[in-house]
């Protein structure tokens, strides 16, 4: 509820309205950078969008539908990189796991300093877990090359993650 007793626009939608405006945002996210960004030496810094998704969404709730929906996205994004087919979908579900792990602690929180290390430390473990995956399967790929784009989506996240956000629970996203 707002200060004046009245609910937000934001407050008024659904969890399968919000889903579906971050997955635009992230489609969107992925479409500029199939389009315009890859070609150019911005690409190193462009922002993993999924990233946005996963960690807001494993803030909320734990439901079934943003599960899926992850894994769909991170199908989405193997395919439009040509990583071997399930790589970005266990990366932005292991983010996911991470943020779902801070969410009930948050609830206690009234500074707001837990939700922020969870969202931090699923940004680091998504990293770590990537960085793992490419390294591991990818023979030959430097790895240092997705430092940029993590980093930029973390930075990123934090003005933005109200849009990711699916409950109204104001103790998550204080």
């Amino acid at each position: 509820m707002s200060s004046y007793g009245r609910e937000s626009v934001w407050q008024k939608t659904g969890l399968t309205f919000r889903l579906l405006i971050g997955c635009f945002i992230v489609i969107g996210m992925a479409y500029l950078y199939v389009v315009w960004i890859a070609k150019t030496p911005m690409s190193t810094y462009w922002p993993q969008a999924g990233l946005w998704a996963a960690v807001g969404w494993g803030a909320s709730r734990l439901h079934i539908r943003p599960v899926v929906v992850l894994f769909l996205l991170g199908v989405m994004i193997d395919l439009l990189v040509g990583a071997p087919v399930g790589c970005w979908a266990s990366v932005l579900l292991a983010a996911f796991l991470v943020s779902s792990l801070f969410r009930k602690r948050a609830q206690t929180d009234r500074s707001g300093m837990i939700r922020f290390f969870g969202d931090v430390a699923s940004f680091v473990v998504a990293f770590i877990f990537a960085r793992w995956l490419i390294g591991a399967y990818l023979d030959g790929v430097d790895t240092r090359e997705i430092a940029g784009s993590f980093l930029t989506a973390g930075l990123l996240f934090f003005p933005f993650r109200a849009l990711f956000r699916l409950s109204d629970d104001n103790r998550v996203d204080a």
